[in-house]
């Protein structure tokens, strides 16, 4: 095999690799409560089933906690507070304690609703996404929770499933170059400290 080809063959190597390893599943924690908590009790028994097996669905689909709480009472907290702390206690996050996740608050007391966001949800849902969601939720909530809190399911996974959590491509073609180089220079200076006999060193009779 000729040197450019091996340093062909070790560069898209290394571009597969990197790429798999950007791909690789990560391993869910698991949360002390589950992902649909109706403390106000405004689902049936079905109904609350049924979005919690949405919500484990879509969370496994996406790899991020997808979480619902309702509530009469935030014992004195502010929703935002309430809605952080119950994230954060209860070890919601997909890919570690505290990890990738969102939690929907319905504080139906007050008639007032929270979105909560951690990891790669807060770092990729834009303020006008998350304004969009919340109002798609509040308009139903009120009348006809179940399917509030599907259209915040399905919405949020909607939007976020073209966004995968994986390396992006100028860190793989970068990591795969500096890959690449090393190999190159290495080869430099090994071939470097060794003499060569080829065909055309010498010829008949010892005369060059």
């Amino acid at each position: 095999v000729s040197g450019m080809k091996k340093i062909f063959i070790i560069f898209i190597t290394s571009l597969l690799a990197i790429s798999m390893l950007g791909t690789m599943t990560v391993q869910a924690t698991e949360p002390s409560l589950s992902r649909m908590e109706d403390y106000a009790d405004l689902l049936d028994m079905e109904a609350e089933r049924n979005i919690r097996n949405l919500l484990d669905e879509k969370s496994r689909e996406l790899e991020f906690d997808l979480v619902i709480v309702t509530t009469e009472s935030t014992g004195g907290k502010s929703s935002q507070d309430y809605a952080d702390d119950f994230y954060d206690q209860n070890y919601y996050g997909y890919n570690k304690v505290h990890g990738d996740g969102a939690l929907y608050l319905d504080n139906y007391y007050i008639g007032y609703c929270w979105f909560s966001t951690c990891g790669r949800v807060m770092d990729e849902y834009s303020d006008y996404e998350i304004d969009e969601l919340i109002g798609d939720v509040c308009e139903d909530v009120n009348y006809d929770p179940y399917h509030a809190y599907r259209t915040y399911v399905n919405s949020l996974s909607n939007t976020m499933s073209g966004r995968a959590d994986q390396i992006p491509f100028g860190i793989i073609l970068l990591v795969a170059l500096v890959v690449t180089l090393i190999y190159v220079i290495i080869g430099i200076f090994h071939n470097k400290g060794k003499k060569t006999t080829t065909a055309s060193t010498y010829v008949a009779g010892g005369n060059p």
